[in-house]
């Protein structure tokens, strides 16, 4: 890897480089730029603390909560939260109790649910997920695999700059990656780059608990870019000929890494939607996702913009990493 050769990577980022600066450095969102186009996962969380994970025998489960779940729905609920101009497009839902409590807690959420669509007969995915006390999850889940069944339904691109999925969606995220690109989107896939074939987008963002292929290598056999999280070893960059490594901010608090990849992704997205430099978003990023894991539940720690700029400002070492030398 080439940690110190990101002074030309902005020129292999495509429409990244090209995006106008609205607001990079105001703490309220500027609500002028085109809106980002959220396609994907809307599930509800159970998520309960436990002592440890057991090999056989018995655990007592300390504590449960219900919590709005799912790659996309998180992800959709730290833009909100920050005043991103957002749009989402989840899976359906059904008519039953499991669909109305979902429902509540997304509105709870400010979540846009106007694309938000009752199926009589449809069923919520549910993800089950236990808390260990050094913050590290393990996840069952039920009916995601059903998500990928079916027809794209198409949507409008309209006013929109940007868009992701995530690889729950399998061929038909694929898709719809593919017609936002067609449109002139400018796409992020979440956790696609483990699969074969991988679909084309201008960003692969994943994390070490899918990619097994070294990074790198993976860039220049795809001729794609892919951004790796790491928790807290921070993350790298990777296009087809140059690399870069990023360090992680410290997180003072560790009580749930759940839902962390989804805050990384939201502040990759509104670093871009404000105008910053890919460099500054993936800044931005890292801070907002150091500062998720502080409570329980994929939604309960989403930092406040004020508290990710004060992170930003306070590790300024840090900080300097992610600039363009």
């Amino acid at each position: 890897m080439h940690p110190d050769c990101g002074a030309n990577l902005d020129r292999h980022w495509g429409r990244a480089g090209m995006i106008p600066c609205w607001n990079e450095s105001s703490p309220v969102a500027d609500p002028s730029p085109p809106r980002i186009l959220v396609h994907g996962t809307f599930c509800l969380d159970r998520v309960l603390r436990v002592p440890r994970l057991p090999v056989g025998g018995y655990v007592e489960i300390s504590e449960e909560t219900w919590g709005l779940g799912g790659e996309a729905a998180n992800t959709v609920a730290n833009l909100v939260k920050w005043g991103a101009a957002v749009r989402f497009l989840p899976n359906p839902v059904g008519t039953d109790a499991e669909s109305d409590r979902l429902l509540h807690l997304a509105e709870q959420a400010g979540l846009p649910l106007d694309h938000a669509i009752r199926e009589p007969g449809a069923t919520v995915p549910v993800c089950q997920i236990y808390v260990t006390p050094d913050g590290e999850r393990t996840m069952f889940g039920q009916g995601f695999s059903a998500l990928a069944e079916g027809e794209l339904q198409p949507f409008d691109c309209s006013n929109c700059g940007w868009f992701t999925t995530d690889s729950n969606f399998g061929t038909l995220g694929a898709k719809a990656l593919d017609h936002a690109r067609s449109s002139g989107l400018y796409t992020v896939a979440m956790d696609y780059a483990h699969k074969d074939n991988p679909p084309f987008a201008d960003i692969h963002l994943t994390s070490l608990d899918w990619l097994k292929e070294d990074p790198a290598d993976w860039a220049r056999r795809t001729k794609q870019t892919v951004l790796l999280t790491k928790g807290m070893e921070g993350s790298e960059l990777h296009t087809p000929d140059a690399s870069r490594v990023f360090p992680a901010y410290p997180a003072r608090r560790v009580v749930d890494t759940t839902g962390a990849g989804d805050c990384f992704r939201a502040g990759l997205l509104y670093g871009l939607q404000q105008g910053q430099s890919l460099g500054a978003a993936i800044r931005f990023a890292s801070a907002a996702a150091s500062l998720s894991v502080a409570e329980l539940g994929a939604c309960g720690g989403i930092p406040t913009l004020e508290q990710v700029l004060r992170v930003i400002e306070e590790y300024e070492e840090v900080s300097a990493s992610f600039d363009q030398t």
